[in-house]
């Protein structure tokens, strides 16, 4: 009922008016009848205005045409000079009326009279935004001018059977373009006026007034969609869309999200403020990501407010930093990698000297996945976990050069493992990077393998070595290394690794290396804000599987996708250091690290 009285009290004023004028035109001004529809007029002005004083919401259309119309009626009862006036330019008079309530407000420091029909669409928090008060007194300036068009289009002669028609052709120009206008304006303007820094008072308000803020240049071709499981103390269940350069934000479930926040509604909201450190409260474990949350460190830059990313944002530009770490992150010595026939490359052995496993080993994430593409090409596998063996150290007794010749007098399993090296085509060392080396169940094994060496010296392009025992040895064989570390930098940190096996290379007649796969910054890989970067390294090496066995060769651009790490050192070390500090002294450390997920494990 207030809905439509309210709306009733727009148009009504100016129609009584102007169906005044048009009785006194066709009594020739007589006062006499004119004076009960005046007062019924006016009365139904005055009820309608008590109505809004009781309901706390006057409109400015009754006030002042309804005003005006109360006047009309009080000359018309007590003085007829200025009743004469009224009734004359009854419509002439309504309409300065509209453009002086227009006009003035703003002028004296009232809001705009369009705050009357924009306010019930939209909620407090957008109501407080520049953005929705300088739209807002646009469009009201535009009325104000349309008004005044309108004012002096009543002094345009007619004939007295077109009055109507030039009534007419004033409420068409008036509603014409002032309501297109009203929906053409905003959508239009909303996304060019700067709000400015956003606060928020509550985790709702904040997610009504983000889409206001969104950057629509720094979101072409971002198409996500967040789903945030908000409680405390406020429930809040509802995503935010990102697509288009447009964003918004909806309650209740995403069929699809891209990823799903679950937190507390006031860490949430103090997080997006920069109250609380979305990093640290993330290592903490006060809040849970799960799917390609990657979005989020972008939030700052697409809703134009640095404070609410979950980040404290990247210190340099994106391109520069990637030129940055590709260049200072490039794998190792290019010139020592080698290459074999196109589909030489049948049988595969993986050694796998690592202790996490599947799990939690960032380094057999990548060997897995290159044996998932080699698997596609045709190749078999055989995958050797170290930690599930019985290796024991080297004794350097040399009884299996001398005693018993090609055995070693260890019993283990050692033995059953050394023909495997012996048939491989490719031989795939994994090892994390232990005291920049690989680990120390790795060395055991590689010492292990001199009895399938002679003890006679030779000289294989210019170095000193042992020839090989076995004839199949001595075959073609190529050889990939895949190695991780907590480390942003490959410079430094991997040298002694990759320089062990190039040794290896070099002493064994036939055997290249043909890769080097080396990813640096490896703890935080499984982390969901760093989906995007897992997913690239994945992909980059099970195409390498596939290039290896068949073309027989591996491109450097793939080593160079799991070596590079985007974005500013600075922050990844702050980063790694909260991590580490979240756990001082408190949980262990398998209890904080993420899992790598089951879907880039790969079944072999």
């Amino acid at each position: 009922m207030k809905k439509i009285l309210n709306m009733i009290s727009i148009p009504l004023p100016l129609m009584l008016v102007s169906v005044l004028g048009s009785i006194a035109f066709k009594a020739d001004y007589n006062l006499v009848p004119l004076k009960t529809p005046a007062l019924i007029f006016s009365a139904i002005v005055v009820g309608l205005i008590v109505y809004q004083i009781k309901t706390g919401s006057i409109s400015y259309f009754l006030a002042v045409v309804g005003g005006y119309l109360i006047a009309g009626t009080v000359a018309i009862l007590t003085y007829e000079p200025v009743a004469i006036i009224f009734l004359k330019y009854a419509v002439h008079g309504s309409f300065f009326a509209l453009f002086l309530m227009a006009a003035v407000p703003p002028i004296i420091g009232l809001p705009p009279f369009t705050y009357q029909f924009s306010n019930d669409d939209y909620s407090e928090a957008v109501r407080k935004t520049r953005s929705y008060k300088v739209i807002n007194l646009i469009l009201n300036y535009i009325w104000a001018g349309l008004f005044l068009c309108v004012f002096f289009l009543q002094f345009v002669p007619v004939p007295s059977n077109m009055m109507l028609i030039k009534l007419l052709v004033s409420y068409a120009i008036m509603f014409g373009i002032g309501f297109p206008l009203n929906k053409i304006i905003p959508p239009f303007l909303s996304d060019k006026i700067d709000n400015g820094p956003m606060t928020f008072s509550s985790a709702s308000e904040m997610f009504e007034l983000m889409p206001m803020g969104l950057n629509k240049e720094a979101a072409k071709g971002v198409n996500a969609e967040i789903q945030f499981m908000l409680s405390g103390s406020e429930n809040i269940e509802g995503y935010m869309t990102i697509a288009d350069s447009k964003a918004s934000f909806t309650y209740g479930k995403s069929d699809n999200p891209t990823c799903t926040v679950t937190a507390p509604s006031d860490l949430w909201l103090g997080i997006s403020t920069g109250d609380i450190d979305g990093k640290k409260a993330y290592l903490n474990g006060q809040y849970k990501m799960e799917g390609d949350s990657a979005i989020l460190l972008e939030f700052g830059k697409l809703f134009g407010n640095d404070k609410s990313s979950m980040d404290s944002q990247r210190k340099q530009d994106s391109s520069d930093s990637q030129q940055g770490s590709s260049t200072e992150n490039s794998s190792a010595n290019t010139s020592v990698f080698g290459s074999m026939n196109p589909g030489q490359i049948k049988n595969i052995l993986v050694i796998d000297g690592g202790f996490r496993g599947e799990r939690f080993s960032k380094s057999t994430m990548m060997a897995r996945a290159f044996c998932h593409g080699a698997i596609e090409e045709g190749a078999e596998v055989n995958y050797v976990y170290l930690k599930d063996r019985e290796i024991k150290p080297c004794r350097g007794c040399f009884q299996c050069w001398t005693k018993t010749p090609g055995d070693c007098i260890i019993k283990d399993d050692v033995a059953s493992l050394l023909p495997e090296l012996r048939k491989a085509d490719l031989i795939c060392y994994v090892s994390p990077l232990f005291s920049f080396g690989m680990t120390g169940l790795l060395k055991n094994f590689i010492d292990r393998c001199i009895p399938n060496s002679l003890p006679y010296l030779t000289t294989l392009n210019g170095t000193t070595s042992h020839p090989c025992r076995y004839k199949e040895e001595s075959k073609e064989q190529g050889m990939i290394v895949f190695s991780s570390a907590g480390f942003p930098d490959i410079k430094n940190n991997f040298d002694a690794l990759t320089l062990n096996f190039e040794q290896f290379a070099k002493h064994r007649p036939g055997l290249k290396i043909l890769a080097e796969f080396l990813l640096p910054g490896a703890e935080s890989i499984t982390q969901p804000i760093n989906a995007a970067r897992r997913k690239h390294v994945i992909d980059a090496v099970v195409e390498a599987g596939r290039s290896a066995v068949r073309n027989g060769s591996v491109s450097e651009d793939a080593m160079e996708q799991v070596s590079r790490i985007d974005g500013d050192k600075t922050e990844f070390v702050e980063t790694a250091n909260d991590f580490w500090e979240s756990m001082d002294g408190k949980v262990s450390f398998y209890s904080r690290v993420p899992e790598v997920p089951a879907d880039d494990r790969f079944e072999l």
